[in-house]
């Protein structure tokens, strides 16, 4: 019995060994290496997709603005601006992902935006269509309303999708 129980654990540890390899040279073998790189987009493909975001109205691109913002970038400030954007859109399961997954119910988004708090002057300077709208959201959400509305007129005049800009303050 003990016999068994030893070539057991051999087996097992040599099973461990095989699966290590085999995982070791999928990966070496595999264009996609990680998530990260399955959701890696061009400089010229987020500039459109932000684009279409906010200006068409586009969920989709807000869903895959969000991942790539989350899973290439490790940007949970931007990836979750965008899960709200996409939310904001229509999309159901951005809605559910933000409630089940996040923790943020509708109340709490002004936390979202909060969390570019310590980044305010960056994004004034860079003067990018999701910058502006991040600016907008985080003074609309925190009742500045001269600030907010400057932003909100800047975004009328770059065409923001008015769902986008209908934002209620806590």
């Amino acid at each position: 019995a003990k016999n068994n129980v030893q070539n057991h654990h051999e087996l097992r540890k040599s099973s461990y060994i095989f699966i290590f390899i085999m995982f070791m040279s999928y990966l070496c073998g595999s264009e996609k290496i990680s998530t990260g790189s399955e959701f890696w987009l061009s400089t010229s493909d987020v500039s459109s997709l932000k684009n279409s975001m906010l200006i068409k109205g586009d969920e989709s691109a807000a869903l895959k603005l969000s991942n790539y913002y989350f899973f290439s970038l490790n940007d949970t400030n931007r990836g979750l601006c965008c899960l709200f954007i996409s939310s904001k859109l229509g999309n159901v399961k951005s809605s559910e992902a933000l409630k089940n997954y996040y923790k943020i119910s509708p109340m709490l988004t002004v936390n979202i935006f909060n969390g570019f708090r310590n980044d305010l002057e960056r994004l004034k300077s860079n003067k990018d269509i999701l910058d502006e709208y991040i600016l907008y959201c985080y003074y609309a959400f925190n009742n500045n309303i001269n600030e907010s509305n400057a932003y909100k007129k800047y975004l009328e005049e770059k065409n923001v999708t008015e769902k986008l800009l209908k934002i209620k303050s806590k």
